[in-house]
């Protein structure tokens, strides 16, 4: 193993001991939190945490997040993953025993990474690994329109423990008269719960690179109440450092990360259940996108697809060229860097700051299908503008209907 991931292990096997130290307040509770006295030297099931404060508890309730503090609360790397995984017995101390981990590996017959070994990890705890991704090939003309499910991919090449979620037909509303339509927040949870999760399982989301499809689905699941976080660059930033992965052909790809799924009893989030007559939704409808590009209500449309579709200069998926009258562009694409990461806080600021009049409203995201527009919304987010939607249906809605305009050409004031 490298000297940098050792430290990297190394801090944060620390840091949960320090979660695990006799209180100095004189019980074994941390502060804020009632209970029995334990034994320091008994390690329990799940890391307990500190109790939020009442103000920081209304914003994780209301979706609001904490601005660009909570950029780890929503992004996780490679190595912090291995060790969450290694933890749970789901990545094997010895790559060798990952069965295509032998395979990627180099042919001197050397380990294919440093793989974290689990006595550094000491705490374990549950975790569900999702691959979201779906295939959208580039349309050859106007109106060609072709998607398929990512299983394929994931099948050859996969986090150890993962498992797929076919976005074309699961967290989606089958019902819409567009793609990927969001779907109820109880549905959300009840498929969510399906795959063997409930409140105490910390969700990680990933896809094969784009980062566009783990942005969707954790968007999904933020409009739902539930907490889940993003791998950040996805399957190659796990590959770059050296980490194992599996297939069909392995024996870890047929156990699904987080325990056995079963079907839901009851309500596996009640804490997410309960704030949804007061958590404001995340998305706004056809209607609600009209009156903002027509200014009869407040809020700034913004596009996230590239210039060449909010010009109108390129083929589309949809029925019709162009972009929503009244918005700017700012393309998902810009908020990563070379390597398919998120790009520091300091640089996703600044992009966010070419938003104009940031005060006049909610931002409003749209691009085609509602899925470059998650990648934005998950960026934007990081970089603290918490006054976001997402419109849905997006431009394959908007275009289906031939009352609705549409502009082409280069935008007056685009950012």
């Amino acid at each position: 193993m490298s000297s940098l991931y050792m430290k990297r292990m190394l801090a944060y096997t620390l840091w949960i001991r320090t979660r695990l130290l006799p209180s100095p307040h004189g019980t074994d509770t941390l502060p804020g939190q009632a209970g029995p006295r334990r034994d320091p030297c008994r390690i329990p099931a799940v890391i307990p945490t500190p109790v939020p404060s009442a103000g920081l508890l209304e914003r994780r309730r209301m979706n609001l997040g904490t601005s660009v503090a909570h950029r780890e609360g929503v992004l996780i790397d490679a190595s912090e993953l291995a060790g969450l995984l290694t933890a749970a017995r789901l990545l094997p101390a010895d790559p060798r025993q990952a069965g295509s981990a032998a395979a990627h590996a180099p042919d001197s017959g050397e380990a294919s990474g440093p793989v974290p070994d689990p006595v550094t990890v000491a705490v374990p705890v549950p975790v569900l690994v999702l691959d979201a991704t779906v295939a959208l090939s580039s349309p050859a003309h106007d109106g060609d329109y072709r998607a398929a499910s990512g299983a394929d991919a994931w099948a050859g090449a996969h986090i150890p423990g993962s498992r797929h979620v076919d976005l074309l037909t699961t967290f989606t509303d089958p019902t819409a008269p567009y793609h990927f339509a969001h779907p109820s927040r109880d549905t959300t949870r009840r498929e969510l719960a399906s795959l063997g999760a409930d409140e105490r399982t910390t969700v990680v989301l990933y896809d094969q690179g784009s980062l566009q499809w783990a942005a969707r689905l954790w968007w999904v699941l933020r409009d739902a109440g539930v907490r889940a976080r993003v791998l950040d660059g996805g399957l190659p930033a796990w590959t770059d450092a050296g980490l194992p992965v599996a297939s069909l052909t392995t024996a870890s790809s047929a156990a699904p990360s987080g325990g056995t799924a079963r079907p839901p009893t009851g309500e596996p989030f009640p804490r997410a259940a309960a704030g949804d007559d007061t958590r404001p939704s995340l998305w706004i409808d056809k209607d609600g996108a009209r009156t903002v590009s027509e200014g009869r209500a407040s809020g700034i449309l913004v596009c996230a697809l590239g210039a060449a579709h909010f010009e109108g200069t390129t083929p589309t998926r949809y029925s019709r060229r162009g972009r929503i009258p009244g918005s700017v562009s700012l393309p998902a694409q810009d908020f990563l860097d070379g390597d398919g990461r998120l790009l520091a806080d300091p640089d996703l600021s600044a992009r966010a700051a070419r938003l104009p009049d940031r005060n006049a409203g909610p931002v409003v995201l749209y691009c085609g299908g509602g899925i470059s527009a998650s990648l934005s919304a998950l960026a934007l987010t990081l970089a603290g503008v918490d006054s976001l939607v997402m419109y849905d249906g997006s431009l394959e809605e908007w275009t289906a209907d031939p009352a609705l305009p549409l502009l082409t050409g280069v935008a007056r004031g685009a950012v």
